[in-house]
């Protein structure tokens, strides 16, 4: 299951996840237009090839709708790449920004038994790191420094994740590096695969 499915790296994974013989469910909110510009492809192709694509409309602000959508689908794995991620808006709205974390996600894993069943994944950020001087990482330990409503909505999501494995769900640990943006960004597909391969 994938929230922010219609983003550019929630497409990206979908796409990889469907070439791994995935049945992929994708959380999708509502709206006065049909945004799904990135994953068209595969979602008319569920029609013609029978590719197990399905898109569920739910809120990541309503727990009730993601509850739902959990206990329906029972996934084995949860990507969470939902976020209002333009740093410019979440200044002019930080209360939605904090709304978009991954304490519903995970409380619906809890509370419906799946901790043991469902591995989850959650998306971070170089944001976590902000404008801070000197090394962003040393060693092991990265050095947070949010600087905007989405930075600081990221590092909550960051911690009650890291909280959630320690007292609830199966244990899976990745720890963080230097989170500098450098390189290519038109590769970003490769993030898919990333997301993919750190769950296991």
């Amino acid at each position: 299951m994938i929230a922010g499915v219609t983003g550019q790296d929630g497409a990206y994974l979908a796409e990889l996840l469907l070439d791994k013989e995935y049945e992929v469910h994708g959380i999708k909110r509502r709206s006065s237009f049909f945004n799904t510009a990135r994953i068209d492809h595969l979602f008319n192709d569920v029609h013609e090839t029978g590719k197990p694509f399905y898109l569920h409309h739910g809120d990541m602000t309503d727990s009730s709708s993601l509850t739902r959508i959990i206990q329906k689908v029972q996934p084995d794995e949860i990507y969470n790449l939902a976020a209002q991620s333009h740093v410019a808006v979440s200044f002019e709205e930080p209360e939605y920004t904090a709304n978009l974390g991954a304490l519903r996600i995970l409380e619906a894993i809890r509370i419906l038994g799946l901790e043991k069943k469902t591995k989850f994944y959650q998306a971070s950020t170089s944001e976590l790191s902000g404008s801070s001087t000197g090394s962003p990482a040393k060693g092991n330990h990265a050095v947070f420094y949010p600087r905007s409503p989405y930075a600081v909505a990221k590092l909550y999501a960051y911690w009650i994740t890291v909280n959630y494995r320690e007292y609830h769900l199966t244990k899976r640990y990745f720890k963080m590096k230097e989170l500098t943006p450098t390189g290519d960004w038109s590769l970003s597909f490769l993030y898919a695969d990333c997301f993919f391969v750190i769950l296991f």
